[in-house]
């Protein structure tokens, strides 16, 4: 599996041209993939393919087989889409998974993301932000998705602590599923 990525918007780009980029790209891309067996998957990031139905739209639009979906929980925050229902969107289409989280910014917090709402976000220990562990599991199980959970990790903590409690947090929530 091979993530990829669809690029940001530039300003002296609209949005149809650059999503007709990325069609084209990736389905040039994926029929390279299906020659030598290798599964591209997209991931959600960016204004341009950010939003679960954007993915599912390039996948249908791009229609291999070697093209899937690199499902990040944390960035729909981002992007200003529920993570639950975005992961139930995506389930069926997903060769690859971060569990990253967000919390909301407060005040004294030294780094933030910025959601295209203008809403500022703080990377988190998985679990403990505005992604639901459990129902992201139960949405991947229904789908019968076989592949890695990842644990991607952007918080303010000591990254090695914060990864550490972010695989508790996901091995506890399979231990009760």
């Amino acid at each position: 599996v091979v993530r990829v990525f669809a690029g940001d918007l530039a300003e002296d780009i609209s949005f149809d041209d650059a999503r007709q980029w990325i069609i084209d790209g990736l389905r040039e891309a994926a029929a390279y993939a299906a020659e030598h067996r290798i599964t591209l998957s997209l991931e959600n990031h960016g204004k341009l393919a950010g939003r679960s139905d954007q993915i599912i739209g390039i996948l249908k639009d791009v229609g291999s087989d070697y093209l899937k979906a690199t499902v990040d929980l944390g960035n729909f925050l981002l992007v200003d889409e529920d993570p639950a229902a975005a992961v139930t969107n995506l389930a069926p289409y997903a060769a690859h998974v971060h569990f990253k989280d967000f919390r909301p910014y407060r005040e004294g917090d030294s780094q933030s993301y910025q959601a295209l709402s203008g809403q500022r976000f703080v990377g988190t220990i998985a679990g403990e932000g505005g992604v639901d562990l459990k129902h992201a599991l139960t949405e991947l199980k229904a789908a019968s998705y076989q592949g890695w959970l990842s644990v991607e990790f952007e918080g303010l903590e000591d990254e090695k602590l914060g990864t550490i409690q972010s695989v508790n947090n996901l091995v506890d929530t399979l231990e009760v599923l």
